[in-house]
């Protein structure tokens, strides 16, 4: 009985044993000694983007991935969301975690997936931004001259208004575009280069980058001449002359005679105070000023006024003042004239203006110096005085004897060329002590002519302060060269002074290159150079350069008007003290050049 049980204990070790080493076995089949194989799968299955919404397309055999994004899309730190049968994604040695991981895809993005057992593959991916239908135009604007243009993106137009006398055949647009090219006619447009004739609209045509194109209408307008307070008038100066002083014919020349600026004279300039002519009465009317004038140019009047003689500067004063208590005439507004107004007889085409005065109706014009009520603001001793010789305007003390010749009227007459305010505010003795002015007299008192405007200087467009290359005058509608001292192009030798005939070849020149955008600079005729002059003022350039003008030299400036008594000289006005005068044109002064007034 015994010996069966342990029979029995040893057959079942045997079955167990034998059914252990069977499992053991069955797990070993086909696995190369017993070691289960890694995964080779290592494919890009997914890619996209969260912001913006993109989605890749994968081509797997070419192992590519191409994206397109809107045409807004910054690529430089793009994130993409990416599923993978690898175990990891790396773009370099950066290991990639889908939905967190940015790069810069601005170039192609190597993506390296690696499966289980090691091996690798690389995916390309390309981002492209989808091309801009961006065309518009956002900006147009000339820099010279100085103007920017009203854009109606709804309608496609451009609107620029560039200022009186601007030269339109050749301007250089300045424009922003949010397209990628900008043509004319087919001509490529390059922004503060190409130059276009605007004398008609142009049509700028702006190319988006996916080829796409929008047209603007581009119209160039000239505003309105320069308004102003008043006109100058024409010098009277009709001939030309060389530097030898030989008469030549005006053709081109760039000189007074030729261009003739300013209001044109009536004619007859002078008449009675009913305008009629001959003149027989005792009063002659200036029609081109709108003054009345004693037609006696030495100091006429009753015996208590000391009449037909030459007086100190106050007893000229004194003597204007003894007509008004006489009512000399039937007025008693007469005035000792201001420098302006004694000026304004002077014809720049005669050799003697007493002379030809007194063929015009006047009679005893003297072939002297005139006192004005204007005092020298240099030395408040001196006074103004306007030779009638020639049309010399300096000071001299006011205690020596000159010629006397009252007037009265002239604003609000409607004439063509009333004279401006001189700018004199203060009254000083004949000692030069500054006093109050009530009852003198003088200019400083007085005040007579027409107000110059506040501001008096602007840019082009009236504005300020002043920050452009042009001045405008609105006393006198003249534009000039915000620098005083010649500027302009290397071929025209700015800033420095020039003989009488280099500074009309310099002008010439600035007329050939354009400059500022206009082809109508001329060297100024004498009126139009001394209506700079502030005679307030001891230093009108020191005066004028606090105005927005720039460079203004208290020195002698050229006028364009020939010296008729030898035409050798030219009229030249003093920029420090206001003289005026004439010297020989081979001298060297400065050149400050003008355009437009009238």
């Amino acid at each position: 009985m015994k010996v069966r049980k342990r029979h029995r204990f040893e057959a079942l070790l045997l079955i167990v044993f034998i059914f252990i080493a069977g499992i053991a076995g069955c797990s070993g089949e086909g696995g190369g000694g017993g070691t289960t194989p890694l995964s080779d799968a290592k494919a890009m299955v997914a890619f996209s983007f969260i912001s913006p919404a993109a989605t890749g397309t994968i081509d797997d055999n070419a192992k590519i991935i191409a994206v397109t994004v809107p045409n807004v899309t910054n690529v430089t730190a793009l994130v993409a969301t990416f599923t993978t049968t690898g175990t990891s994604v790396k773009v370099g040695s950066a290991i990639q975690v889908s939905g967190t991981t940015a790069n810069n895809f601005t170039s192609p993005v190597a993506y390296t997936v690696t499966a289980a057992d090691g091996t690798t593959a690389t995916y390309t991916v390309t981002v492209t931004v989808t091309p801009s239908s961006e065309k518009a135009m956002t900006a147009f604007l000339f820099t010279s001259p100085a103007t920017t243009g009203t854009i109606d993106e709804n309608a496609k137009t451009v609107v620029v208004v560039v200022p009186y006398g601007t030269n339109v055949t050749a301007l250089i647009a300045t424009f922003n575009i949010t397209g990628v090219s900008a043509s004319v006619n087919g001509t490529e447009q390059v922004s503060g280069t190409t130059a276009n004739n605007f004398t008609g609209p142009v049509a700028y045509t702006v190319t988006a980058a996916n080829s796409t194109t929008a047209t603007y209408i581009v119209t160039v307008s000239a505003s309105a001449a320069a308004t102003s307070a008043i006109k100058l008038p024409k010098t009277g100066l009709t001939t030309c002359y060389d530097s030898a002083g030989a008469i030549i014919t005006c053709t081109n020349t760039g000189q007074d005679g030729e261009l003739q600026k300013g209001v044109a004279w009536p004619s007859p300039r002078f008449t009675n105070a009913d305008n009629s002519t001959p003149i027989n009465g005792n009063v002659v009317v200036d029609r081109l000023t709108g003054l009345m004038w004693t037609r006696d140019g030495n100091a006429p009047g009753p015996p208590a006024c000391t009449p037909a003689l030459v007086k100190t500067w106050q007893d000229a004063l004194d003597y204007a003042a003894c007509l008004n208590t006489n009512s000399y005439l039937g007025y008693a507004d007469w005035r000792l004239p201001n420098r302006k107004e004694l000026k304004s007889l002077v014809n720049y085409g005669q050799s003697d203006t007493a002379t030809w005065l007194n063929t015009q109706g006047f009679t005893n014009a003297k072939t002297d110096s005139y006192w004005s009520s204007t005092s020298y603001a240099t030395n408040t001793g001196h006074a103004w005085d306007v030779s009638l010789i020639d049309g010399v305007m300096s000071d001299i003390i006011k205690t020596i004897n000159h010629y006397v010749w009252p007037v009265r009227a002239g604003q609000g007459s409607g004439a063509p060329a009333e004279q401006p305010k001189t700018g004199q505010t203060i009254c000083s003795n004949s000692t030069g002590t500054v006093i109050t002015c009530t009852n003198t007299g003088q200019d400083g008192e007085l005040q007579k002519g027409v107000a110059w405007p506040s501001p008096r200087f602007t840019n082009a467009d009236n504005s300020t302060p002043i920050n452009g290359n042009v001045v405008v005058d609105r006393l006198t509608g003249l534009m000039w060269t915000r620098d005083g001292n010649a500027p302009g192009p290397p071929a025209c030798t700015p800033a420095v002074a020039k003989t009488w005939q280099d500074a009309l070849d310099y002008a010439a020149c600035l007329n050939t290159n354009s400059y500022l955008g206009y082809a109508d600079w001329r060297l100024p005729d004498v009126n139009e150079l001394e209506s700079l002059v502030n005679a307030d003022q001891s230093n009108t350039a020191t005066w004028l350069n606090t105005q927005g003008f720039s460079h203004v030299q208290f020195q002698l400036y050229w006028s364009s008007t020939s010296y008729a008594a030898d035409g050798s000289h030219a009229w030249f006005v003093d920029m420090f003290d206001a003289f005026v005068n004439d010297v020989n044109k081979i001298n060297i002064f400065y050149v400050w050049p003008v355009r437009a007034g009238q």
